[in-house]
């Protein structure tokens, strides 16, 4: 086998990349990563959120608790039960993390502010979130590359064509990794 050095670079795999948006209107009030490129983990606090239906969602939710505990002496504590279930229900809709839920009824009071988790590991690709910043229902706020498994885009001399082919396996070395070999396969060549 042939030796050849190429210029490229690393991309996720198609199809991979994890969007972060939220399904409600608010504020960021703080990040907990600097920029783009630093590696987040799954259930990793991103960044806190305030907004007004959030506020009014887990006003909901701590008032079906303290009517659900009033109602276990009741006849029918089962109806207090299905509000508790139907406001949380709601907040995890709203990707608010079950935990940070069963932190709020451990301590029965409103947060100014909830978390929102990374839904992967990985890495950032794309911020369009600053502390402060607002958004809106839908709205892409982040981008994560869950970068376990990615393509290396690379750039052969002509010349040096025919010894490359579909199938072909290939060792990738990355300059920052400090040379540590990777196994890969050729995909695909640009016609």
């Amino acid at each position: 086998q042939r030796r050849l050095r190429a210029l490229g670079r690393v991309v996720a795999e198609e199809g991979k990349l994890e969007d972060v948006s939220l399904k409600l209107r608010g504020w960021v009030r703080s990040l907990a990563f600097s920029a783009v490129g630093d590696r987040v983990l799954q259930g990793q606090i991103l960044f806190q959120i305030y907004g007004p239906e959030l506020e009014a969602a887990q006003q909901e939710y701590l008032q079906a608790l303290r009517a659900a505990e009033r109602a276990r002496g009741s006849a029918a504590p089962e109806r207090a039960d299905a509000l508790v279930r139907a406001a949380r229900q709601r907040l995890l809709r709203w990707d608010i993390a079950s935990s940070d839920l069963d932190a709020l009824a451990a301590r029965g009071e409103l947060r100014a502010e909830l978390p929102i988790r990374s839904p992967v590991s990985g890495f950032v690709v794309e911020k369009q979130v600053a502390v402060g910043s607002s958004f809106e229902p839908g709205a892409r706020l982040l981008r994560i590359a869950p970068l376990g498994r990615v393509w290396v885009e690379a750039a052969i001399y002509e010349a040096d064509l025919p010894d490359v082919a579909v199938g072909q396996s290939a060792h990738v070395e990355l300059a920052h990794l400090h040379g540590e070999p990777f196994e890969a396969r050729v995909q695909w060549i640009y016609p």
